[in-house]
This record gives C-alpha cells, sequence and structure tokens, in this order.
C-alpha cells in the first residue's frame, strides 16, 4: 500500500465475506458486483455534478453506495441523522441527490438499484488516491452547532490503515458496531477499518444491551466497537449473555467512567479506548483497565500550550491547517510523551468570579449513591454571576438535597447548579452522546399544565435543532396518550385529537417555548388537516422559522403522512 493510494477488500478473497447479519452475508465477489450495479444506477440517474447524501441503515448498503460514490469520482456528504426535514433541506442545499434504503424518502433507493441482475464483475480491489475528496462528514453537536468537516483519502483511509494495524484486526475477525457509521467513528471502525483488514463487519446497528447481545451472538462477533453510553447497559446483562468470542471492545466518543470500566473488567472484555474527534481525527489510545495515561498514535506529535492546551501535529489534519493545531483539550503531559487528558479548555468556567472545573463537578456527583449519568453544561448570562450552570443527573435515588448536600463538601455554594433535572437517563442522541438541545430540553417549562392531576399531558420528547443559515429547525416526536382529557366525549369508540388542541396546546405552547422572543398571536394562516389523530399514535412536530421573522410554519405527521400544517403569524415585537 503507497502512500499515495489506499486499497479497500485488498485482503480479502473472493468468496471471503465483507458484510454478515440478519438480512444475509455478502462476500467480496458479491459487494464488488453490487459496487458496480449501483454505480450504473448513478450514472443513470445523477448528474457528475449532484452530490450524494446517505440515509441508509444497512451498514453493508451503505458501503456499496460508498465505495461506487468514490468509484465514480464523487464526493459523499453524510447527514447527521435521518430526519426527513434535514435529509430533504440538505438535497436542496448542496443540489444533492439522496441515496436511501427507508420508505418516506425520496431519491435513489438503493435497494432497488440492487435488485436488478447482477453484471458479470470480477473481484477486484478497490484503490483510491490519497488526495481525492471522498465525504463531508458533520461534527456531532454535543458542545455546538454541527460543522461539516471534509475528509480525503489520506485523512480517512489512512487513519483506518493505521487504526486496523493497532488494533490487530485480522481476517477472521467480525466487527460488531453500535455507531451508525455517519459518524466517522462508526465508519472507521464499523465499515473500513473491516474492508482494509479483510474482516467482515455486522450489517446491522443495535443500541439496547439485549439486542448488542444478541447481534453479538447471531454473528459470532470478536470485536465490539461502540461508545460509553451503550456499553454502561451492558451492566444489565449475565456474564454469559454476551459470546465469549468476544475479544476486544473499542470505545470513543467520551471517557469511560470508573463504574463502565468495572462492568467491562467483571465481563472480562479487553478494551481499547480512542481520542479523537470529527475534525482531527484519532489523536491517542489508551487501554484504561491497565493504565490511565493516552499515547499519542504513531506519527503525531502531541504537545501541551498555554494552560495545557493540546497541540497537535497530525497526518489525519487538513492540508491547509496551521500547525500544530491548537485543539480544545486540556492535558498534562508526561515524561515519556504520554499524557493525562484534563478535559476541554471550555471545561473550565467562571461563576459569580469563581473558577470552576465541569470535569471535577461531574467527578463528584458520579460518586454519588445511585447515580449513573452526568451532564454539566455552562450558558453565559448578562447577569453579574457571568455564567449559569445546568446539571442533569440520571440515576434512582438522588435528591435534590442530597445532591446539594454533597457538593456543598467540596464546593464553593455560589458555584452550585442553579438549574438541575433528575432523570432515569440522560437523552443521547444516535452517537450516544448528550448533546446541548437535549439536555436544555429538559429544563423547558411544560408544554401544557393539566386541569387535573390525574390527567396525562400533551407534551413531545425534543429530537433536534437545527440551525441551517438563517432557517431555524425543531423535531419533537412522541405517543399521544390515550387518557388525554380532550378525548373525553369525542367521538365515543374513535377519539381524535381537535384541532384547536392541537393547534393551542400542542403547536403554539411549542412556539412559546422555542421563541419566546415572539410577540401575541395575531392569525393563523393556510391551516390544514388532512388526517385525523387518535390515541397512542406516533406522532412528529416540525417547527420552522426564519430567524428574522415574526411567522413559524408547523407540521404534524405520522407514519411520514401529513396530519396537519400551517402558518403561525405573531405580532412584531420592537427590538
Amino acid at each position: 500500500m503507497n502512500a499515495d493510494r489506499y486499497s479497500l477488500a485488498e485482503r480479502h478473497s473472493s468468496e471471503s465475506f465483507v458484510a454478515v447479519g440478519a438480512e444475509g452475508a455478502r462476500t467480496a465477489r458479491e459487494f464488488c458486483q453490487d459496487v458496480a450495479l449501483l454505480v450504473r444506477a448513478l450514472a443513470q440517474l445523477s448528474p457528475q455534478t449532484q452530490r450524494p447524501i446517505l440515509a441508509i441503515t444497512d451498514r453493508y448498503r451503505f458501503a456499496v453506495a460508498l465505495l461506487a460514490c468514490w468509484s465514480s469520482g464523487r464526493v459523499v456528504a453524510l447527514p447527521p441523522n435521518g430526519q426527513t426535514d434535514l435529509l430533504r433541506k440538505l438535497a436542496l442545499e448542496q443540489d444533492g441527490l439522496l441515496i436511501h434504503d427507508g420508505d418516506a424518502i425520496d431519491g435513489l433507493d438503493v435497494r432497488a438499484a440492487l435488485a436488478q441482475p447482477a453484471p458479470e464483475t470480477a473481484f477486484a480491489p478497490f484503490v483510491l488516491p490519497a488526495a481525492q475528496p471522498l465525504v463531508v462528514i458533520f461534527t456531532s453537536g454535543s458542545t455546538g452547532e454541527r460543522q461539516p468537516a471534509e475528509k480525503t483519502g489520506a485523512q480517512l483511509l489512512g487513519e483506518a490503515a493505521l487504526q486496523g494495524q493497532l488494533s490487530l484486526v485480522a481476517p477472521a475477525d467480525r466487527v460488531l458496531a453500535t455507531v451508525p457509521p455517519q459518524h466517522i467513528y462508526g465508519l472507521l471502525f464499523g465499515i473500513l477499518v473491516p474492508l482494509m483488514r479483510g474482516a467482515a463487519f455486522s450489517r446491522g446497528t443495535p443500541l439496547h444491551a439485549e439486542a448488542v447481545a444478541a447481534a453479538a451472538r447471531e454473528i459470532g462477533a470478536t470485536i465490539l466497537v461502540s461508545v460509553p453510553a451503550h456499553l454502561r447497559g451492558l451492566e444489565a446483562l449475565s456474564s454469559t449473555a454476551l459470546p465469549s468470542s468476544i475479544r476486544l471492545v473499542l470505545s470513543s466518543g467520551a471517557p469511560l467512567d470508573a463504574r463502565t470500566q468495572a462492568v467491562l473488567a467483571k465481563l472480562s472484555l479487553p478494551v481499547r479506548e480512542i481520542l479523537g474527534s470529527t475534525e482531527t481525527g484519532g489523536m491517542a489510545v489508551r487501554d484504561p483497565l491497565v493504565d490511565a495515561a493516552w499515547r499519542p498514535l504513531p506519527g503525531l506529535q502531541i504537545a501541551a500550550g498555554e494552560d495545557g492546551q493540546l497541540l497537535l501535529d497530525s497526518p489525519f489534519l487538513p492540508r491547509e491547517v496551521a500547525r500544530p493545531l491548537a485543539c480544545a483539550d486540556r492535558i498534562e503531559l508526561n515524561p515519556d510523551g504520554s499524557f493525562a487528558h484534563k478535559g476541554r479548555l471550555d471545561d473550565v468556567v467562571k461563576i459569580a468570579g469563581k473558577r470552576l472545573a465541569l470535569s471535577e463537578m461531574e467527578a463528584r456527583l458520579r460518586e454519588l449513591p445511585g447515580v449513573r449519568e452526568v451532564a454539566l453544561f455552562a450558558r453565559a448570562t448578562d447577569v453579574a454571576r457571568g455564567a449559569e450552570l445546568f446539571a442533569v443527573v440520571a440515576g434512582v435515588g438522588p435528591t435534590r438535597e442530597s445532591i446539594r448536600a454533597a457538593l456543598l463538601r467540596s464546593f464553593d455554594p455560589v458555584v452550585l447548579p442553579r438549574h438541575l433535572r433528575i432523570v432515569e437517563k440522560l437523552p443521547v442522541d444516535a452517537n450516544g452522546k448528550p448533546g446541548r438541545a437535549l439536555l436544555l430540553a429538559l429544563f423547558e417549562k411544560p408544554t401544557q399544565a393539566a386541569a387535573d392531576p390525574e390527567h396525562k399531558r400533551l407534551s413531545l420528547a425534543l429530537q433536534s435543532h437545527e440551525q441551517h443559515g438563517a432557517t431555524e429547525l425543531f423535531r419533537l416526536e412522541g405517543v399521544v396518550p390515550a387518557e388525554l382529557h380532550w378525548f373525553r366525549g369525542h367521538f365515543e369508540g374513535f377519539p381524535i385529537l381537535a384541532g384547536v388542541v392541537q393547534l393551542r396546546v400542542l403547536v403554539l405552547a411549542e412556539c412559546r417555548l422555542r421563541w419566546p422572543d415572539l410577540g401575541p398571536l395575531r392569525r393563523l394562516a393556510r391551516i390544514k388537516f388532512r388526517s385525523p389523530i387518535s390515541a397512542s399514535q406516533q406522532i412528529v412536530l416540525t417547527l420552522r422559522r426564519e430567524r428574522s421573522s415574526a411567522s413559524v410554519q408547523y407540521e404534524i405527521t405520522r407514519g411520514g403522512n401529513s396530519c396537519s400544517s400551517g402558518m403561525l403569524e405573531f405580532e412584531p415585537v420592537a427590538p
């Protein structure tokens, strides 16, 4: 393998498996044939200038689409999630072609393309130039707005080659990933590393512990690629639930806490952590059950700048980036070149003149009995305190009083969180990260107060918050409770949610929560009720507003079909 090019499937034989799983195993020869099929479909349906946007859930079909696009010289966009509104918006913004395997999305259905007669294609490795732009990946949004990052062959495949060597992935391995391939970590270890090392990867992406264990047993998984939020759930499994074939667990996205490390140790699962980001690629690795120190990847230089800021020089950085790159991490270097990770630079905040390391308070909170997960973040304010601290504690047993009492033993009262929520489980996105928008939603006031304590509330859970230019979009989802008091006496035997309830209790209330600057409601426009909403149905509410506008567009859908839509126009409020 030359430094100026990289090969995929080079270590596979014609009949060795590339992918395994419930949807069927596929050999390297079949993989080449499927890629050729999709290359042909792309040539017929899409001009070369149109950017492919992948919204594919099956990992094998995702890999086929990647190689088909790359083989035809196209740069692939990987959206941060598969929400229909976001996909349509990306397609409009980038003049993109949606390649998907869903039933409610327009574009090229990869399933239909692969159902065509396969061409007589000989098995051959896929060779890609190091300088070729390959993908645009979006950052996770866990610390702010999602940002696009373009990756070339040298950055993406170069790291896959190195990570495969370090992890000692072999042709006999079967890799199971709980992280979707739209995320760089899931893409690297769930597809690219197995393809480069001659191994097979699982087609599915199980999340919950029982599903992970079942999938691991089904394919005889030897490597589990996951994140702390998913690994934590393994605690509920018996010692025999996971197959003994698993020889290595890879974890990234956040530090493994002591409790999760103990779970992995109890299950006799060797673990390797990977430190990196979408922008930088991988930076360092460690075996936390053996040594807490991080060790830079071979060929990378890591130094400590002012205030311990991590300075990085890496072959996985874009060529145009100044080196060393000042990263948003704080470290403490050891004499042997390893380092301790001290959190992010924005981990240290100033509250009422006092400096506070968020990671230090998080560590104290995790030590409390019954606490399983913790998320802290600070928001700047225009008052004298400078910043306000928000804390979300997941667990059973802790109370506001016990949390405050415990923190007072270590921290000045002035820095204690003024905003605290105790929940059963942290809200996380598909990558296992508790995004800022999901956490903020926990602190919003209820959308509707029930007329009677026994009545269920009509409220939906925030799924995403997107900002693209001047447009802001919220997506909420949930089940309509059958016990809503508005259903009483409303068409006995077939209760439906009245339009006035949809608008006043749900849509208008959510608009007030999302945009407190909106003035009084002036009028409703273009309101259409297309399909009734009944009890126990899953619905999705989408709210869209242009930043300078006093109007909000809404749509309520069920199963991809529109139930109601329209516009709420508010009185402008003077600045």
